[in-house]
């Protein structure tokens, strides 16, 4: 059985507003779309968080961006 943890939920709930926030902002305009500085803390949330919690911010982050963004 799995265990949650507070502190990987707290860490969770980080990288999701991180990502969110890097998604937003710094865009790179390019042919097929756009590049930001999200794909980075996507990938820092894969390396740091287990394979679950980095899904969930990933997915989740980038679904608030696009929400905010108007996507």
């Amino acid at each position: 059985m799995r265990t949650f943890t507070t502190k990987k939920i707290a860490y969770c709930a980080a990288f999701t507003a991180l990502i969110s926030v890097l998604t937003l902002f710094p865009r790179i305009p390019l042919a097929t779309g756009y590049a930001h500085v999200g794909d980075a803390a996507i990938f820092l949330a894969a390396l740091v968080l287990p394979t679950e919690y980095a899904a969930i911010a990933a997915g989740i982050g980038s679904m608030f961006a696009d929400i905010i963004s108007g996507y």
